[in-house]
């Protein structure tokens, strides 16, 4: 099971999901989350382990704005296992961004972690007034292009959902590591849905990564000092406490086109050590009662 974090780091909800006030501004149902970032960084990073299942521009004929350009540039990606802290239990969920700042810099049959880098948000599409994020969570995995609240003309990605799946995501959103949320007083979304938003489990993060290396003396010095989801860069960092193996010594990160980290220890035998490693005390024991007994 996995813990979705949220799209932004440090989030502001602009409109909420099913918000009474959008319907009577807009005249339609809100079947997402809209939001923006408090600190103007609009990098949006994968909430888990997901797959892309569609990735482009919705407009028709290329447009990105106004008539006919749906919702801008889109990206759906699809989660499974993931928790529901409101229904207590797990889903698999489709995930649609809109509003892309431009083509998503991940494709179809991607897979995508927390440390993916997907895009920015920006303005593109009809109806928008302004840059932000439409992130939209449905239930049915199986038609993830159909989307609820859209109309059935006007794009070339999504499609106009027929029957409702969708899911409120505050219920699926969990606060990650260096992540916030900003309300205000607003009649456009209740602050209460995202204030009350738990915190994702530690298990969520798959390792602890320090900075790099030389601007530590040793290990005990860089412990507690763990960089930000999605600040990972190529080079030589030092792992404390890698989940869930408990693995620490040197590895070495590095990024693919997509943005994706990946890595591999180096010189194993000399930097890796597995912290309480009782399978070693062990055999250790059975050794020396063996020597004893052959004396």
């Amino acid at each position: 099971m996995q813990y979705l974090v949220l799209p932004i780091n440090k989030l502001k909800p602009t409109a909420g999901y099913k918000n009474a006030q959008y319907k009577s501004s807009w005249g339609y149902t809100h079947y997402g989350v809209d939001c923006v970032a408090t600190d103007r960084v609009t990098e949006l990073y994968g909430l888990g382990n997901g797959t892309v299942a569609a990735a482009g521009l919705d407009g028709l004929n290329g447009k990105t704005t106004g008539a006919g350009s749906g919702c801008g540039y889109v990206l759906v990606v699809i989660y499974k296992d993931v928790y529901n802290h409101n229904l207590k239990k797990s889903q698999d969920v489709t995930v649609t961004y809109m509003h892309m700042e431009a083509l998503p810099k991940v494709k179809v049959g991607d897979k995508v972690t927390t440390s993916t880098l997907l895009g920015y948000y920006g303005n593109t599409g009809a109806n928008t007034t302004g840059a932000h994020l439409h992130i939209q969570i449905d239930t049915d995995i199986n038609n993830p292009l159909y989307c609820c609240g859209l109309s059935a003309q006007g794009h070339s990605v999504l499609k106009k959902g027929t029957s409702d799946s969708t899911v409120n995501p505050t219920h699926i959103f969990h606060v990650g590591d260096n992540q916030s949320i900003t309300t205000v007083s607003s009649t456009w979304y209740d602050a209460n849905e995202f204030i009350n938003i738990p915190t994702a489990p530690v298990e969520v993060n798959t390792y602890e990564v320090v900075r790099k290396i030389n601007k530590y003396k040793s290990a005990a010095d860089a412990k507690d000092k763990v960089n930000s989801r999605g600040t990972f860069q190529p080079g030589t960092y030092y792992i404390y406490n890698r989940y869930p193996e408990g693995y620490k010594g040197m590895y070495n990160i590095t990024t693919d086109t997509t943005g994706n980290s990946a890595g591999s220890w180096i010189n194993p035998e000399e930097n890796k050590e597995k912290m309480f490693d009782f399978s070693s005390i062990l055999n250790f024991i059975k050794a020396l009662i063996s020597l004893f007994k052959n004396k």
